[in-house]
């Protein structure tokens, strides 16, 4: 019998992962290779091999060993910003599968040719089922069989969880595969790590988009192998994003063939996404005849556990079964009613009349179970209730004890109270609280107004959210823990700090998600508004001390916008009373608290980071002085020093301005990853800067004025294009990979990486576009986009290459844009489009083709639409397919760029007015007024920041 502290114990970690090799060990091998499929076959779950499976080194935590030391799970999962147990899902799930279920799969062709990896079957399979059908059965089931059957490392899964807002997540489901293939494949695993160390990304802290290009697009599906990998996918239906999901997998080229297995209920959305991003996709219904055998074989056993021996046990398994409908959940419930009522057979029969058909009626008389019962236990339900469909997360136990504290203390067992009093609608699994399905959460929030027992979600967030902060409030004992607990990281050689809050239940979760639960309170509130500006008067400093401990401050970010979300939601709240609320001018306080908390985030950042505990002593005073939390904690006395001179009194939108030197200007910004890249002088010098301290990292010269830069969205590849070479550099070291010597004198107007980074696309002014390798520096083949016989010496003054790499736009002056698919043989002539303005449709060619000249042309990720800018400002939204455009006359541009999800717009001026846009609505979300002419722009990757050169 051993103890370990937590699940990031090392010791811990060590011997599960022992435990887990022996198991796969254990497996025989000749039942790994995939032949037919045996419907007779009994499968038990496997879990995931570690690296012990590929002889990794056997790796043991000293006394301040490095990061690159921690055992292979732990760093990986810090690299990708997952801190929980990637098998729980699984685990409880497969603890539920009796033997010889979901035989009835093993029959259909279309899963056999899925599973067997048939060439001629599409990659894609998609099952669906009504609620209830038994869908996250069957995942963990295929799971299961794949992990038995197939070669190591062969499966990867996720299930998206409706209750659980993280798990929801598309960046949160992309990393949670990665890691497992990254545990599985040894080079896969190695190339991670290695553009972790090159650059320094966490990928915890990315958008899913980028997570998919780095890791997937830029490695995993760069790596050739033999045998595939089945991704399995359940609850698709529960995603915070299914349609982007769907679209990622659209994407996939891959030099490894990737079978996915999707679950889900067939919604309309769905639907219509699948059907156009994925047509080929196979589309299998679950229905009643399916798993009726599976459901006959769960309530025998079930009701032979309840009432051994019971001579009517097959009238009361018919009973149940014909109101089934193949709903596993339903079943369930039915025998837990059974399983209260067993004591005469008039009660069971009293039982099984009184439980209804179909999940709605059957919740509510759940509903009025509940409702019946004495006042405290009512209360207590109601509670509970609350607290489980509110949740950001599943509480633990203890978590959940911590907060009812206040109200209901020293339950002798709080999960054998949760059992009696709520009416079954919540389970405990692993020490975990959740609702027994996530239709329960729905009819809890949604269809219970007019119940005896509601749950009403705004007036459940206010709850949880004072909790949280009256949880929180206790200053003294606080600052002394977390004084504690920073003195103990700083000596301990535990890999995650998160490890010494297990010691105080509930304080994770009040820290981290208070705020969230206050963006969902009663906008109308002025009681909770004021309880949490004094909270954050008297405690911010605090909060934020306890944040930093976790190692993740995006946390405090997040709560600025949930700020913000309430704002918005008091707005519109005021504006429909007919009395002007008393306390308005205190929104603007809780506005100025979310800027201020960005903004300390933004510029104080990493020192909080090595230092907590700074947060109280050393920050406060650079901040300025009429900023809210200067006014708060300046004057108490606790900072160790003051600071004069500090020029403006208000935060300074601007988080850094850098200088390249005597005498240097730059002419173009580029961000990528961790960096930002700025190319100065007339001998194109780039120099790379840290985009977390500003600090120069690295510089090197291309030899010639460069007319153009650029860098590959998956790998390190950077490229500059002079008059004479066009080279590639490994951006991580400065070192020149490859020189491609220019033998035309026409300026280079664009530059694109190929999908596999081995080929480059350059495009001249005279509309030519080359395609070279870049291991021979040969050309592969070449494009002139221009129509056959023309004799038009117009030079393009811009050019822009599509992200797909099949179509470019070619900007003129004083013509319209013109975009060409790009064809790289001649045996097809494929006529351009071109975006006509409405003003110059009826123009002569001797008036010229367009009175409003177009500058900027820019492709919009993940859609077939063209952004132009015009001479007179305007910016048009051209979608290239209908041939429809959508002018925009607000916005003043005279310079634009997109970020890198196509989500926001950035423009600048005549004035140097910086403004962002929300696309594709083009609102005004955002406007910084400097005066200085504004030469070039660039979005970070994850679109938190932008640079310019002035």
């Amino acid at each position: 019998m051993a103890k370990f502290r937590n699940p990031q114990d090392t010791n811990y970690t060590n011997v599960k992962n022992v435990l887990k090799w022996l198991k796969r060990k254990s497996v025989s091998e000749e039942t790994r290779d995939l032949g037919t499929l045996d419907p007779n076959t009994s499968i038990e779950y496997i879990p995931l091999n570690l690296s012990q499976a590929f002889n990794f080194p056997d790796e043991k935590v000293t006394e301040g060993q490095a990061s690159s030391e921690l055992p292979l799970e732990q760093r990986l999962m810090n690299i990708l910003g997952i801190s929980e147990n990637i098998d729980e899902d699984l685990d409880s799930l497969a603890e539920r599968i009796m033997r010889g279920s979901c035989q009835w799969l093993l029959q259909r062709q279309s899963f056999q040719d899925w599973v067997s990896d048939s060439p001629s079957t599409p990659g894609v399979l998609w099952f669906t089922g009504n609620p209830g059908a038994g869908k996250s059965i069957l995942a963990s089931y295929v799971i299961a069989l794949l992990k038995k059957r197939s070669f190591a490392g062969s499966c990867q899964f996720h299930f998206f969880l409706a209750g659980h807002q993280t798990k929801r997540s598309l960046s949160h489901m992309l990393r949670n595969i990665a890691l497992q293939a990254a545990m599985c494949h040894e080079v896969f695993c190695t190339r991670l790590i290695d553009l972790h160390e090159n650059t320094g990304i966490i990928f915890g802290q990315q958008k899913a988009t980028i997570i998919w290009e780095k890791i997937f697009e830029g490695i995993l599906f760069r790596i050739p192998s033999q045998n595939p990998l089945f991704w399995v996918i359940d609850g698709l239906d529960e995603a915070e994003s299914p349609t982007e999901m769907i679209r990622l997998l659209s994407r996939i080229k891959s030099a490894i063939r990737i079978n996915v297995l999707l679950l889900s209920r067939a919604n309309k959305d769905l639907v219509t996404a699948i059907r156009t991003l994925l047509p080929t996709t196979i589309h299998e219904g679950i229905s009643a005849d399916d798993n009726k055998n599976d459901i006959r074989d769960y309530v025998i056993s079930s009701i032979q556990r309840i009432l051994p021996g019971d001579r009517a046990q097959e009238e009361i398994v018919e009973d149940i079964l014909s109101k089934a409908s193949g709903s596993f959940l339903w079943v369930r419930l039915a025998l837990e009613r059974i399983s209260d009522n067993w004591y005469t057979r008039d009660d069971i029969r009293a039982a099984l009349t009184e439980i209804p058909a179909g999940m709605g009626p059957l919740y509510r008389r759940m509903i009025e179970l509940i409702a019946n019962q004495p006042p405290k236990p009512h209360k207590m339900a109601v509670r509970i209730l609350t607290w489980v469909a509110c949740a950001f997360r599943p509480l633990e136990i203890v978590e959940l004890e911590v907060a009812l504290k206040p109200e209901f203390q020293d339950f002798y067992s709080l999960e054998h109270t949760i059992e009696e009093v709520c009416g079954h609608f919540v389970v405990v699994n692993r020490s975990k609280i959740m609702l027994i399905h996530h239709t329960a959460a729905q009819f809890l929030l949604q269809d219970t107004s007019n119940l005896p027992v509601a749950i009403v979600p705004p007036e459940g967030h206010q709850h949880i959210t004072n909790v949280c902060i009256d949880f929180l409030s206790d200053s003294s004992k606080w600052r002394r823990v977390f004084s504690n607990m920073q003195t103990t990281q700083q000596s301990s050689s535990s890999p995650t700090r998160t490890a010494e809050f297990d010691d105080y239940p509930f304080l994770s979760y009040a820290l981290k998600y208070w705020a969230y639960h206050f963006s969902l309170a009663p906008a109308d509130s002025d009681e909770l508004l004021e309880t949490v500006l004094t909270f954050l008067e008297e405690t911010c400093l605090l909060w934020i001390n306890g944040i930093a401990l976790f190692e993740n401050l995006r946390v405090l970010t997040r709560s600025a916008q949930h700020f913000k979300t309430l704002l918005k939601r008091r707005a519109i709240s005021t504006s429909k009373r007919s009395t002007p609320s008393l306390t308005l001018t205190r929104d603007s306080e809780l506005s100025q608290w979310a800027n201020d908390i960005i903004r300390v985030v933004g510029r104080f950042g990493r020192h909080i980071m090595e230092n907590p505990g700074s947060i109280h002593k050393h920050i406060v005073p650079f901040c300025p002085r009429e900023s809210i939390i200067s006014g708060s904690f300046g004057s108490t006395g606790r900072s160790a020093f003051t600071v004069s001179g500090i020029s403006s009194k208000r935060w300074d939108d601007c988080l850094a301005k850098i200088t390249m030197g005597e005498d240097q200007t730059a002419s173009r910004v580029l961000c990528k990853e961790t960096v930002f890249v700025t190319l100065v002088g007339i001998n194109g010098t780039v120099i790379v800067w840290s985009s977390e301290t500003c600090e120069e990292i690295r510089r090197f010269t291309h030899g010639e004025y460069v007319t153009f830069m650029t860098s590959s969205r998956t790998s390190n590849l950077f490229a500059t294009a002079g008059f004479k070479t066009t080279r590639v550099w490994d951006i991580t070291t400065g070192e020149e990979l490859y020189r491609l010597a220019k033998g035309r004198h026409h300026h280079t107007r664009t530059l694109a990486f190929g999908a596999g980074d081995d080929e480059i696309l350059v495009g001249y002014d005279d509309c030519l576009i080359q395609c070279f390798d870049l291991a021979t520096a040969q050309e592969k083949w070449h494009f002139l986009a221009k129509e056959p016989g023309s004799h038009d010496h117009n030079c393009a003054r811009y050019m822009a290459i599509s992200p797909d790499l099949t179509q470019v736009a070619l900007v003129f002056r004083g013509r319209p844009v013109v975009v060409w698919d790009i064809q790289r043989s001649s045996s097809r002539f494929i006529a351009p489009k071109r975006c006509v303005l409405t003003e110059d449709s009826m123009r002569s060619a001797q008036e010229g083709d367009a009175w409003n000249a177009p500058e900027v042309a820019l492709w919009q990720p993940g859609t077939d639409h063209l952004l132009i800018m015009y001479e007179d400002t305007k910016v048009v939204e051209w979608n290239i397919r209908d041939d429809e455009q959508s002018p925009h006359d607000h916005i003043g541009a005279r310079g634009m760029v997109l970020s890198h999800d196509g989500s926001l717009l950035l423009t600048s001026d005549v004035n140097g007015t910086l403004s962002i846009w929300m696309v594709p609505t083009y609102r005004l979300t955002y406007r910084l007024k400097y005066e200085e002419l504004v030469t070039d722009m660039a979005f970070s990757p994850d679109g938190t920041r932008f640079y310019d050169i002035r």
